[in-house]
């Protein structure tokens, strides 16, 4: 009896032990599954900073005489270390500005200043990181995988690429990705203080980047829509958030006006461009959605979906427009602004070599994608249903197909891709016909590369227009294999990060060479800075009356500007000149009716280094630097 109770005892022990053992195995695997996701984490975050800093060696001074050297000019003044020089060009807005300004109490060396802004940008870059995370958080995943979300988004070549300038795209996509958040946080707690962050990060967008100004309609009509839940916050926030945008904006139109050498003119044409013909805003409309489409593998397309989902259940569930939203709303608005912005004729059928980024333009509607994108990667690591995948594939169907048997036969496949415009799709860059110009901007009238027009070329695999067959099938393949590989989460995380540096490595040169054809330092100055450490004479005239050909004064203004500062005057009367050296054209000494000597036999944006009359031109005609 004893032993037939042991026997059952240790009979019974054995499921027990059983239980144990796949308890203990079943913790160890869900162990190993969150480190494995903290660890792929930790690499996005390290591979953002990497490609990042990868792209960013390539900067070794302002390669845009307008997008950069205008916000670098306002820092300037900003600083209180003085602008002398009126800045040319459309205007920009200013918070950017504002970010960099210390810099120059650091350093008075243009170079240095724009190294450190460049690193900057890479700082902020990379900070954009917490608030994606915080808004993929909102969908499920863990603290880890979110970081994961966030991590990828900001590898994607059309965030990389910008870290190559010292455009305010980063600062951007930082203060929107905040107000995504606080829109967010405000929904899931209706107080004053997340409405007032709300109303703070809006204004700031809108401060940031003039054509950001969509946020803040989309966000006050939100508001309109938060008064059922709260009416007295929603109201507060609706004055708030018009206040204080409409500060920001009056802020930035007058410092606009008190720095720029003629008026703000950003944006001008858009109203203009809704009278456009339906045949040329089709166009636009399907080059940027085709590019957005590619430059994320579709991956916005995940998340637009997921976004739409969420809003009509919160509608049927509450009768309310949740904070999806507002996200879906920023993005749409920024759409339509982008399009209506390159529907213009003159703009796609440019005579010449033209524009190809016209056509696929995507720098407008890149950070505000972004965010879309962080939602279709938080849906791909939650895990994907096979519906999913079927909307993802229908849709992109429908952007991918007629625009490559319909727009792509026309487009400017021949045209000029700046990177910053356009930079995810960079990666295919490699495909297009022709080489980029090698030229500068600046000369007008130079020599344009090999190239060749057509009226009619539907893409194959080896004819000219290519490029944009291989970026599709890219797009298309990756989403087959989402189809097979959607339940291993964790290795479409790893195919995505592979993908990423694919993408860094092909848009590289395409980023250098840009650099090498428009950024640099001016040889000019590299001749002024050796007279100015020999002679001890710092002080020189611009001459604005020159008007080279080849050539771009407005261009040339800016980029001398920039690297002299409070040591360039503008002469606009050969009469004023009171320096001895001066910046103009090859016929200055013609024009000036002065016996002026070229100093160097350097040229920079079409202009030279001359020195008038007296002491210092004996000295350096005596040295052999002038003649």
């Amino acid at each position: 009896m004893t032993e037939g109770l042991f026997g059952s005892a240790a009979a019974s022990s054995v499921p027990v032990r059983h239980r144990r053992q796949t308890a203990a195995r079943s913790s160890t695997l869900e162990r190993l599954m969150r480190a494995r996701w903290r660890v792929l984490a930790v690499a996005a975050v390290v591979l953002a900073a990497v490609l990042h800093g990868y792209m960013a060696l390539t900067a070794v001074a302002p390669s845009f005489p307008y997008d950069e050297i205008t916000l670098l000019q306002y820092a300037k003044y900003l600083s209180g270390t003085g602008m002398s020089i009126p800045v040319t060009g459309a205007g920009y807005f200013p918070s950017w500005s504002f970010a960099l300004a210390p810099i120059w109490w650091v350093t008075a060396d243009p170079g240095m200043f724009y190294r450190i802004a460049i690193w900057l940008g890479v700082v902020v870059a990379l900070l954009t990181i917490w608030p994606l995370a915080r808004l993929a958080r909102r969908f499920q995943l863990s603290a880890s995988q979110s970081v994961l979300a966030a991590g990828l988004v900001m590898c994607m070549p059309s965030r990389t690429v910008q870290a190559a300038y010292a455009l305010s795209e980063k600062f951007l996509m930082f203060v929107l990705a905040c107000a995504a958040v606080a829109a967010y946080r405000l929904w899931e707690k209706t107080t004053y203080g997340r409405m007032m962050v709300l109303a703070l990060m809006t204004a700031l967008t809108v401060f940031t980047h003039t054509r950001a100004i969509v946020v803040l309609p989309v966000t006050l009509l939100w508001l309109v829509f938060l008064i059922r839940r709260n009416w007295r916050v929603a109201a507060i926030g609706i004055a708030a958030t018009g206040l204080f945008a409409m500060a920001g904006y009056r802020l930035a139109m007058r410092m606009n006006t008190m720095l720029l050498a003629k008026g703000f003119n950003q944006g001008t044409g858009v109203l203009k461009n809704l009278h456009s013909a339906p045949g040329i805003i089709a166009n636009a409309m399907l080059g940027e959605l085709w590019y957005q489409v590619v430059s994320s593998l579709g991956i916005v397309i995940l998340g637009s979906v997921a976004l739409l989902v969420t809003l009509v259940r919160h509608w049927r569930r509450e009768k309310a427009f949740g904070p999806e939203t507002w996200v879906l709303g920023v993005f749409g608005a920024q759409v339509v602004l982008s399009v209506l912005s390159w529907s213009a004729h003159n703009l796609l059928f440019a005579p010449g070599r033209g524009r190809l980024d016209a056509w696929i333009y995507g720098r407008y509607i890149d950070p505000f994608a972004a965010l879309v994108v962080a939602v279709g990667l938080a849906m791909i690591i939650k895990g994907l249903q096979t519906s999913h995948l079927l909307s993802l594939i229908g849709i992109g169907l429908l952007i991918v197909v007629p625009t490559v048997f319909w727009v792509a036969p026309r487009a400017a496949t021949w045209g000029v891709l700046t990177p910053a415009h356009a930079p995810g799709i960079l990666p295919w860059s490699s495909e297009l016909p022709f080489p980029q110009a090698q030229t500068p901007g600046w000369l007008l009238n130079g020599p344009p590369a090999q190239y060749s027009t057509w009226s009619w070329l539907t893409p194959t695999f080896a004819n000219n227009t290519r490029f944009w067959l291989f970026a599709s099938l890219t797009s298309i393949a990756f989403w087959l294999l989402m189809l097979v590989a959607r339940r291993h989460r964790a290795l479409m995380a790893v195919v995505l990060a592979a993908a990423c540096c694919a993408g860094a490595i092909l848009s590289h040169p395409a980023v250098e060479a840009f650099q090498r054809k428009d950024g640099g330092v001016p040889p000019v100055v590299f001749t002024m800075k050796e007279i100015s450490a020999r002679y001890h004479v710092s002080a020189l005239s611009f001459d604005t009356r020159c008007r080279t050909n080849p050539g771009n004064s407005a261009w040339a203004q800016n980029v001398f500007a920039f690297w002299f500062q409070s040591d360039l005057t503008l002469v606009d009367s050969y009469g004023a000149i009171d320096t001895e050296l001066v910046i103009g054209c090859h016929d200055f000494p013609a024009s000036a009716s002065a016996d002026a000597l070229q100093v160097g036999d350097e040229s920079s944006i079409g202009y030279q280094l001359w020195v008038m009359p007296g002491r210092l031109q004996n000295e350096l005609k005596a040295a052999g630097l002038a003649s």
